[in-house]
């Protein structure tokens, strides 16, 4: 009941894929699932899954009748219903017609006053956000969901224009190469009458139409880019529309006018006022853009953007290999990990140890390296500042399994109970900063936590790579608290197939009613690097290999246009004895200094550039010699391909015609 579903507390409302994914039987209604440490939740709704955009992403909508009476049991602190509260909640607001959204940030700034009037050290500030400028939006801290900010549209869309403007001067360039060849017919249709702006609307219609042909051949090729970009991961978290409308092809058709005025003025504008003696008499020697002008200016600059692109895309994807084959400082190799959900992690524990082929079974809070941990503060004594930490609740299996090495002290007892949960193990870099020197000085020490919870450390692990490998490892902990598990990481002798099978016949005598949920950890540690990394691989990948093909053509259009303009050269050289292959090297040799100059320039920049966000990671891969050599020998090899093609199709070419001018 869409009224009552969520008016009481501990009541919560799934998605179709949630409820699928929780329960074996159709309808869940009335069924409970247990949310971590907060207990129990009787489901009272189940909704369908929605492709609509929002930036709120959920598979379950619990009551806020919850949060109270969550405080009452004392499983939340007050301050998480409270305006003190900035990380668990998000207020939206209705605006009466006819507000203004300043009158209200006007009482939010009261309201931001009194709230943290006793707190001199709170830097927050309540205001309005609208609601379509969310996402895309700024980057805020805490968002409800997944969001793409405002930098990465500007990125895109800076490299998107980079692109467009490098097609635009290469279509200049190849229509100016070709009009070349059509300059007669330009100086006897002005001889006949024709006006120059007959003739610059001739030409210019000619670009306008080209431009809208390739929207046509644009709307045939969208079908089958359109999976490709809609597999992303982002664009599947924020539901990418990428139908057509009246709207968009209207905006469609409107860009490809502007792109074929801005490719086609240049040509027009040329070839409508050149004079008919001059193209009727000898066309060749015409020049246009001589000299180390904008063509070689611009045509460097864009293999310079190629060079850039080919080594970012290097640089990322040996980043991803990095981090994905790192030593993390612990092994995931053939550990499965098993969503524990409401089951209880020691009857199910005790239905897989001992079985052929388990070769332990340990129980934890979180998977190192994906980014989720808890944290707490501990402290020494009250006069010294506390250390943040982060930490993992596991029990006396993880240690070993995981193969830490304990440094000091001892693990947690076999037969752990909750007397235990005093006890804590911290990492080399906790004792440092508690001030423990040498670190295994701390065993025995007892620690306060900040809500005043007497603990004591037991032992002391090997620093090793608990978080995600971006940033610079920290303080951390591991803590024997049962409530907290939510895996059971099964270890197996590498038989992959006969451990799920025993998983999943575990599971069905535990829990017959409930779905299994399980995943190796070493797939999901890779698949978190994925998400992060794989998008801007593969869209950085796309749009080089469209800047490298630009690029080429652009070499075309030039080596074209110089042997349209050199012919009767050529022929001159060979009629006085020069081979085809020296007429080839000498029509090259300009073009292999362009792409040497593209290089000079292009290695110094990316080095520059990828150093900056390289260094903004913890843990990162350098730029070596053999990531700019892939791009350099790309690079060369491609434009040298495009370059030999059209200069020894002009050595080879026929003497006597290009002598008589026909």
């Amino acid at each position: 009941d869409v009224q009552t579903a969520l008016a009481e507390p501990r009541t919560v409302v799934l998605t179709k894929t949630a409820a699928e994914k929780l329960f074996t039987q159709t309808n869940p209604v009335g069924e409970f699932i247990k949310v971590g440490e907060l207990g129990d939740f009787r489901v009272t709704g189940v909704i369908e899954n929605s492709d609509t955009k929002s930036h709120i992403k959920f598979e379950a909508l619990a009551s806020m009748a919850s949060l109270k009476q969550l405080v009452a049991d004392s499983l939340l602190s007050s301050d998480e219903s409270s305006m003190k509260d900035m990380w668990n909640g998000w207020t939206y607001i209705k605006l009466a017609e006819g507000v203004d959204p300043a009158d209200i940030e006007a009482h939010l700034a009261v309201i931001n006053e009194e709230t943290f009037a006793d707190d001199d050290e709170a830097n927050y500030k309540f205001y309005l956000q609208n609601l379509l400028a969310i996402n895309p939006g700024p980057m805020m801290g805490n968002q409800i969901g997944p969001v793409m900010p405002l930098f990465m549209i500007y990125f895109l869309g800076i490299l998107c224009f980079l692109i467009i403007v490098s097609a635009c001067f290469n279509y200049t360039t190849l229509s100016v190469a070709r009009a070349m060849s059509r300059a007669r017919e330009v100086g006897v249709r002005k001889v006949s009458g024709a006006m120059k702006t007959q003739i610059f609307g001739q030409f210019i219609t000619e670009a306008i139409l080209i431009a809208l042909l390739a929207l046509v051949l644009s709307f045939v090729l969208l079908p089958i880019l359109k999976p490709a970009f809609e597999q992303l991961n982002f664009a599947q978290l924020l539901f990418w529309d990428l139908s057509l409308n009246t709207t968009v092809v209207a905006i469609f058709i409107l860009f490809a006018v502007v792109i074929g005025l801005m490719a086609g003025l240049f040509p027009s504008i040329f070839m409508s006022t050149v004079k008919p003696i001059t193209v009727l008499r000898d066309f060749t020697n015409l020049k246009l853009l001589s000299g180390v002008g904008l063509r070689k200016s611009l045509l460097v600059a864009q293999f310079v953007l190629s060079l850039f692109l080919i080594i970012s895309v290097k640089l990322i994807q040996d980043q991803v290999t990095m981090m994905t084959h790192a030593d993390y400082g612990f092994n995931p190799k053939d550990i499965v990990n098993v969503q524990l959900y409401n089951t209880s992690y020691e009857t199910l524990s005790n239905e897989l140890q001992g079985q052929a082929g388990i070769e332990s079974v340990a129980a934890s809070s979180h998977v190192p390296g994906v980014g989720r941990t808890k944290g707490m503060e501990i402290l020494m004594d009250s006069d010294k500042d506390p250390v943040e930490l982060t930490y993992f609740s596991v029990d006396q299996q993880y240690i070993p399994q995981m193969e830490l090495e304990l440094l000091h002290g001892t693990n947690f007892p076999f037969n752990a109970s909750k007397e235990h949960e005093q006890f804590i193990i911290i990492n080399e870099i906790a004792a440092e900063k508690l001030g423990y020197d040498p670190v295994g000085s701390a065993i025995g020490q007892p620690v306060l936590t900040k809500d005043s919870v007497n603990m004591q450390i037991i032992g002391v692990v090997r620093d090793y790579n608990h978080e995600v490998m971006i940033t610079e490892l920290g303080p951390m902990a591991l803590r024997y608290m049962p409530e907290l598990f939510e895996l059971l990481q099964v270890k197996h002798d590498g038989d992959k197939t006969k451990a799920n099978q025993q998983i999943e016949a575990g599971w069905k005598k535990v829990n017959p009613d409930l779905k299994i949920s399980y995943r190796d950890m070493s797939v999901e540690i890779a698949e978190f690097y994925d998400l992060m990394f794989s998008d801007l691989v593969a869209i950085t990948s796309f749009i080089s290999f469209i800047a490298i093909s630009i690029s080429c053509l652009g070499l075309l259009g030039m080596a074209v246009y110089t042997a349209e303009t050199r012919a009767k050269e050529v022929s001159i050289r060979k009629v006085l004895g020069a081979s085809s292959v020296k007429v080839m090297m000498t029509l090259s040799k300009g073009y292999a200094l362009l792409l040497l100059i593209s290089v000079i320039i292009a290695t110094p920049l990316s080095l520059v550039v990828n150093n900056l966000w390289l260094d903004s990671l913890a843990y990162h891969v350098s730029i070596g010699i053999g990531t700019v050599s892939f791009g350099v020998g790309i690079i060369l090899i491609l434009g040298l391909i495009t370059v030999v093609s059209q200069t020894l199709k002009a050595a080879n070419s026929n003497t006597v015609e290009a002598l008589r001018g026909d």
